[in-house]
């Protein structure tokens, strides 16, 4: 039975008897990578280059080898660079703060990440400790938060088992993380299907209806195909108005002003709203009306992501007496003619996301549309009743795919926990491992 002895470092509480425990100075120096500048010039990348350039993205891509990157380096960007030879351990000290990789190519590391060029130990065990993550506690918040460097990895107190047990160690976490890793991506497909299955579902009923044998005509929009017979296709213009909202560094001279809450385009996000936080704004109170939202209005952000448009959410009076943000357009349907939650299922439909991709400014990764685009949005219109008995139909089938689509999160979340406890107590010798 494994004595146990007390390490003298809060994170790792005890450990065997038998082990060691050392900064990780001891076992390697640890330097930081080097990038040439500006990075973005082409005349330090070359498809056919010897060193592949390693970016943040690649390491979070990749699991413990890195195999491969998206670019390759010149010999002039590698020779302003930090070469890694196969089997070196790195680790992200920027953005993903905290990623440990093993390179198995011939690679380049700029100075978001530092690395150890003459580790003492298996640079898998190592990967382990940094993958379990609980070495960091007492350095700050994991994340972007958490400030590393060199000096601060080098002063990190790491066990160090003897060499026949670091061994026995990664094989077996290696073993049972291929497991259960294998379960978090069954999952992970599963819940990639139901989203889209989900997806699907209302798009065909918000453009086809949920009554399949009525007769159909062709919509005269190709991306939209056939409608029932006695729908309409209408331009928002004519059925909806649009009010923009405030923009946000005016000067008021002797003006009275009073103090209102203010909805940012961060609080309005795919199919929720996010209320945790609101700003709020002073405002003439001659001009409050003009930009106070309604019950009722259609939020719909201007750009950003492509994913931020077309969304849709409808404003319930969450706040009162709320404002809106210019780059959120508060979309006022007339309650005759259309009906605010069809409307807003519309916009975040497959039809309507591509309709506002499609007439977007576009730049790289960012999309932005205007009130002209969001007025001229072509939608079909089932009478007023059926748009209503549309809604609560997809109501009731979403409700249901999100209370499954929650439950598999759950799943991948308890296994991704077992995973992460593994982990940490096989390198800290919780778990007695013998030979197979």
């Amino acid at each position: 039975m494994t004595r146990f002895k007390p390490s003298g470092i809060e994170w790792l509480g005890e450990v065997p008897e038998h082990w060691k425990v050392c900064k990780i100075k001891r076992l390697s120096p640890v330097k930081r990578g080097a990038s040439p500048r500006p990075i973005d010039d082409l005349k330090y990348f070359d498809d056919n280059g010897e060193f592949s350039w390693v970016r943040i993205s690649d390491v979070t891509a990749s699991k413990k080898y890195l195999t491969q990157t998206t670019e390759k380096l010149s010999a002039l960007g590698s020779s302003l660079s930090v070469k890694l030879d196969p089997d070196t351990f790195f680790v992200s000290i920027a953005a993903s703060v905290g990623k440990p990789a093993i390179t198995k190519i011939k690679c380049c590391i700029h100075d978001g990440f530092v690395y150890l060029p003459y580790l003492k130990i298996n640079p898998d065990f190592l990967y382990y400790l940094f993958e379990g993550g609980q070495l960091f506690q007492g350095l700050g918040k994991l994340g972007t938060q958490l400030n590393l460097n060199t000096e601060t990895i080098g002063s990190i107190h790491i066990p160090i088992p003897p060499k026949n047990e670091i061994k026995l160690i990664t094989d077996y976490i290696d073993r049972e993380t291929t497991e259960i890793d294998a379960l978090i991506v069954e999952k992970e497909d599963m819940l990639a299907l139901l989203e889209e299955k989900r997806e699907v579902l209302i798009s065909h009923t918000v453009t086809h209806g949920i009554n399949p044998n009525v007769p159909f005509k062709f919509s005269g929009i190709d991306s939209l195909g056939d409608i029932p017979q006695h729908w309409k296709i209408e331009r928002l213009k004519f059925i909806a108005e649009v009010q923009t909202g405030v923009t946000l560094g005016k000067k008021y001279q002797n003006e009275e002003l009073i103090i209102c809450p203010y909805l940012r385009v961060a609080n309005v996000q795919d199919g929720f709203l996010d209320l945790n936080f609101i700003t709020e704004i002073s405002m003439p109170k001659k001009d409050v009306s003009r930009y106070q939202l309604e019950y009722g209005d259609v939020l719909m952000t201007e750009g950003g992501d492509f994913d931020k448009l077309g969304r849709g959410y409808v404003w319930e009076g969450q706040i009162e007496n709320c404002l809106h943000q210019n780059h959120i357009f508060a979309v006022r349907p007339f309650a005759k003619y259309l009906d605010s939650y069809f409307l807003a299922v519309l916009m975040r439909s497959h039809y309507g996301k591509a309709y506002f991709i499609s007439t977007s400014k576009q730049t790289t990764n960012l999309a932005t549309t205007n009130q002209t685009n969001l007025l001229n949005f072509y939608l079909p219109v089932p009478p007023i009743e059926e748009q209503k008995l549309i809604v609560d139909y997809l109501n009731f089938e979403i409700e249901k795919a999100d209370e499954l689509l929650a439950a598999i999160k759950d799943s991948i979340s308890l296994l991704k926990e077992r995973r992460s406890a593994l982990i940490t107590a096989a390198v800290t010798g919780q778990i007695e491992i013998k030979e197979i």
